[in-house]
């Protein structure tokens, strides 16, 4: 047991390094998924940062989209998983898309079928200020131990060391 933490601690290290040389979007966006390719096989992920000039979820990153999803996603953002754990700062997990009791499963054009969905909040201290996701193809994808990772991820990216501007995410 003492060595999986030790493992843990080791992680948390790797990460709190990797976040800690963040000066801008873009080297967040290429730490989080060097962290994520790190973690795990990710096929399908994407980050929202909030956009308030334009009142929408900016797609800033996005993995397994072709040229038009990735168009529809930012697009219907706001109205979708990413918007509702934007506006209630709230995790949505749905293990199996087809067994989804909470009805918050939603169709969508895309090319892949999704049958486990992780979304999670972006917070900036206590404002959240964007949505992560990550789905994938087979039911029960993720485990509590991938949504813990995933939650440090989204609160520690420790924005205060980025150029991060919600009037400059569009730009």
């Amino acid at each position: 047991m003492q060595n999986t933490y030790i493992q843990v601690i080791k992680r948390l290290d790797i990460f709190a390094t990797s976040f800690s040389k963040i000066g801008s979007l873009e080297e967040m966006v290429q730490s989080i998924e060097g962290i994520l390719e790190d973690i795990f096989i990710v096929e399908y992920t994407g980050l929202y940062l909030y956009d308030p000039s334009e009142n929408l979820l900016r797609l800033l990153y996005a993995k397994g989209f072709n040229e038009a999803e990735r168009k529809l996603a930012e697009k219907s953002a706001m109205e979708r998983h990413p918007g509702i754990v934007y506006r209630t700062k709230k995790m949505i997990y749905i293990p199996d898309t087809l067994l989804d009791t909470n009805d918050l499963t939603m169709s969508s054009e895309r090319s892949f079928v999704v049958r486990s969905r992780l979304f999670l909040p972006v917070m900036n201290g206590d404002q959240v200020v964007g949505a992560f996701g990550i789905v994938d193809p087979k039911p029960n994808a993720y485990n509590e131990e991938d949504i813990a990772i995933l939650s440090f991820i989204c609160r520690c990216t420790l924005w205060q060391h980025t150029e991060y501007k919600p009037d400059k995410i569009g730009e």
